[in-house]
């Protein structure tokens, strides 16, 4: 009899730890997901300081190879610019943290000279 209640105890334990594994494993899993959202989002937020950052210590002009949030951080009329020519004009669009003026020009087919000339008179 005392080999059986062993064993009903022991199936017992079994049972209540599959149960807590099924119900705890969705909490967890999104627990783990918002965790790794918050690690992220402030990744991107630190991202986007160093760039202007690195805008602000950048004593050169518009470049060609300057990403779009560089661009951004260097003045606060380039949205307006950006915007009035269909680039992306959101400072913080993940695009814009890779993507340079180059590039969006190319893929909006803008003449690069004339948008860095632009950009460029901001700074006179």
């Amino acid at each position: 009899m005392r080999a059986r209640a062993s064993e009903w105890a022991r199936e017992g334990r079994a049972w209540i730890s599959r149960r807590v594994v099924v119900l705890i494993e969705p909490l967890a899993a999104r627990a783990l997901r918002d965790e790794t959202a918050a690690l992220v989002g402030a990744g991107d937020r630190l991202d986007d300081r160093l760039l202007a950052a690195r805008a602000r210590l950048d004593p050169g002009p518009f470049r060609g190879d300057m990403t779009v949030h560089a661009a951004h951080s260097r003045h606060p009329r380039v949205q307006s610019i950006f915007a009035a020519r269909g680039l992306p004009h959101c400072p913080s669009c993940a695009v814009g943290a890779d993507e340079t003026i180059a590039e969006a020009a190319l893929g909006e087919g803008l003449d690069l000279q004339e948008l860095l000339a632009t950009l460029r008179a901001l700074e006179s």
